[in-house]
């Protein structure tokens, strides 16, 4: 099955009575027209799944965790200013969360007058604490949403031709915020100008529902095959008092039909295992039996690319250049959490999704946060959390189960799903099965005498990569037993690796060396060559044009790297390929500060010759590395007026400025976000905290 309308599309939104051309029948530049403007189609979360909705509830976070005294007792009293915000609402339903000693405590659905007062519009909020709340501070964050006056909400769709065989797909949801506030009836019917016929109705109660999340359904309407009809998408909050209301949702609605023809690509399922260092891999000559699956039946069986160089030290900016081929200097997603995708950047699950793709992520939390634009092109973009983020079990388990549920849900389409695991990332906690795995010290690396302190890190470290090998083994069982590994091609890689001492320090963010920075990659499956190793170092800005070109989709001018497919494929040979320097970067202040440094620091790679330079106070600090003679990177070479040196300098230079350039370019292409996205830049409390425990924050 391959869409064929998506109606949260823009150029499905505007009723209308042109024609509507059929997804399968839009050139490929038309295409990437369209997917660029996914960026205007509304979005919504309920339980951290994000979705496109036919329309989006509007949002403001009123207080964003200000510190208030509780001397008074245990009741806090507040009055938040609403400002210009929500200009027409009388009502706010309001999200509130408190932190207290024993953890943050919620207030959801709670609901206020807007008032008038000296300081302008307020809403006041009281809110009782518990008993055993004894400390004299807390912490308040308040999210507002206008509270609708009408119990009814309808979406009616331009009119289309049904094709033969087509089947509408779509979720619904209410925001948690009005769970509590009573039942909401959603329905669906066809229509034929001002006549309608129902074809599908069902009531959602969250409050009394086990599964609060969102619903996908299936409607058939092969009954409707050839006519020229309008769908209409309606809902119905039944209220239970006065001061009742609802916040319903429609996720992805889609229209779907057998495909015409053989599609041209492959299903693509990406696993980024974050914080993983190649050289802890055991198909990466590793003296720990760390990765046997990995080894056996993937790396043996498929392409590992040797040297797979990060963009940056940190997640979310290399992650960012994994999606949009552009270095992190360019994109701007770097150390600043405030910091958006520009809106004329097209990323990996844009171009996808509009050539035909059913594209889903589930990430771990953390960086990856959906409103900074790594949702974008995402159809589900689900962030995976949990009370206990720093739980012993970790959350690659659920990670993989979620991911193989969503792929069986969507077998019969062409997909793109990306997993992302924080499990081998600190604090390292293999379940305790795996305890007695690799005994501490006794790791074998090869011209490196780490310093004694990281021995039970290495060691659990290891454990925790051997625990997602083995469940990443369970996975791909699954995919097998499922028939979905035949025209799948997976990919493994990383977006950094860890540091164990080697350079004086453990973690990641501010060294540019080697063991953060060389990660794996991996190609599996459909069309991949067996047994296949390439040499050469490659970037992470090449792996966007890479599934593109494996896809058959077109790449977009935005791609500052290389595909790599056709060395994949064998119809092109390293030696034919003009040796390009790679550029990598680190954005974390509190790892840096803690070397003299601050950001962006830099380095640059040509060949067996590597330049590092940190930004410091007094100006730049420098390092110069033969790798050839020095992998380890343990001997600074740096000469100010060797001829390597300045070589490397002048284009560490010219990078940098090419990018500051194209950051403000790229900018510019729209000067305003688009409100319609129903998600300003909202960090959370509780996200701040886990960006705190991951090292991301100070």
């Amino acid at each position: 099955m391959t869409p064929q309308y998506r109606f949260v599309d823009p150029r499905l939104r505007a009723s209308g009575d042109g024609r509507q051309q059929p997804l399968s029948e839009l050139d490929p530049v038309t295409r990437i027209r369209e997917a660029a403007r996914t960026v205007y189609a509304p979005i919504a979360a309920i339980r951290a799944d994000t979705r496109y909705v036919l329309k989006s509830h509007s949002s403001r976070v009123l207080v964003p965790g200000q510190t208030i005294d509780l001397r008074g007792g245990r009741r806090l009293t507040y009055s938040a200013r609403v400002g210009y915000a929500f200009p027409k609402a009388e009502r706010l339903a309001l999200f509130t969360a408190v932190r207290l000693e024993q953890g943050w405590k919620t207030f959801p659905g709670v609901t206020r007058e807007i008032e008038e007062s000296d300081q302008g519009r307020i809403v006041r909020i009281h809110l009782d604490l518990p008993e055993s709340t004894e400390q004299s501070t807390a912490k308040l964050y308040v999210k507002a949403y206008p509270v609708p006056t009408e119990p009814r909400t309808s979406y009616r769709t331009p009119e289309i031709v049904i094709p033969s065989g087509a089947v509408l797909e779509f979720s619904m949801g209410i925001l948690e915020v009005a769970w509590e506030h009573g039942p909401v009836e959603f329905s669906v019917s066809i229509c034929e100008s001002s006549r309608c016929s129902q074809l599908f109705t069902e009531t959602l109660d969250p409050a009394q529902a086990p599964d609060q999340d969102w619903q996908d359904r299936r409607v058939p309407l092969g009954a409707h095959s050839g006519t020229r009809r309008a769908l209409m998408f309606s809902t119905n909050h039944r209220k239970n008092s006065s001061v009742a209301f609802s916040l319903p949702l429609w996720g992805n609605p889609t229209l779907y039909a057998p495909s015409p023809a053989i599609l041209p690509g492959p299903n693509l399922i990406v696993l980024s295992i974050d914080t993983l260092r190649a050289d802890h891999l055991s198909t990466y000559g590793y003296g720990r039996d760390t990765s046997p699956f990995l080894e056996t039946s993937m790396a043996a069986k498929g392409t590992v690319f040797d040297n797979f160089i990060a963009a940056a030290t940190s997640t979310g900016p290399s992650h960012m250049s994994l999606f949009t081929s552009l270095p992190p200097s360019a994109h701007g997603v770097t150390a600043s959490f405030a910091a958006k995708l520009p809106a004329s950047v097209l990323t990996l699950a844009q171009l996808l999704r509009g050539d035909g793709y059913e594209t889903a992520a589930i990430t771990e939390d953390g960086p990856l946060a959906a409103y900074r634009g790594f949702a974008r092109g995402f159809s589900v973009y689900k962030e995976n959390t949990s009370a206990n983020f720093m739980a012993p079990e970790g959350h690659v388990h659920k990670t993989l189960a979620w991911g193989k549920q969503w792929l069986e849900r969507n077998k019969h389409k062409r997909v793109f799903l990306f997993l992302h695991t924080f499990q081998v990332h600190t604090p390292y906690d293999p379940p305790p099965a795996y305890a007695p795995l690799f005994e501490e010290g006794a790791e074998r690396k090869p011209a490196k005498e780490r310093d004694s302190r990281g021995a039970h890190m290495v060691a659990q470290y290891d454990r925790e990569i051997r625990y997602v090998d083995d469940e990443l083994r369970a996975f791909f069982s699954d995919l097998v037993k499922q028939g979905i590994s035949d025209n799948t091609v997976f990919v493994i890689l990383s977006d950094h690796g860890e540091e164990f001492f080697e350079h004086g320090f453990h973690g990641h963010g501010a060294g540019l060396y080697r063991e953060v920075l060389h990660v794996p990659l991996i190609f599996f499956g459909r069309g991949i060559p067996s047994g296949q190793r390439l040499a050469g170092s490659v970037r992470h800005i090449d792996f966007m044009p890479t599934l593109l070109e494996l896809a058959g989709a077109r790449i977009p001018a935005q791609a500052r790297g290389n595909s790599l497919a056709r060395l994949v494929w064998g119809s092109e040979h390293e030696r034919d390929r003009k040796s390009v320097p790679i550029f990598s970067s680190s954005w974390v202040v509190n790892e840096l500060k803690a070397r003299g440094a601050k950001p962006p620091s830099f380095s640059v790679q040509l060949g067996s010759r590597k330049l590092v330079r940190y930004l410091t106070d007094d100006g730049y600090r420098y390092e110069y590395y033969e790798l050839a003679e020095d992998p380890g990177e343990m001997a600074n070479l740096y000469r100010e007026t060797s001829k390597d040196v300045r070589e490397l300098k002048h284009l560490l230079d010219k990078f940098v400025a090419a990018n500051r350039s194209l950051q403000a370019q790229l900018r510019s292409a729209r000067p305003h976000e688009i409100s319609a996205l129903g998600s300003e830049v909202d960090l959370d409390p509780r996200r701040a905290e886990k960006l705190r425990a991951l090292g991301y924050l100070e």
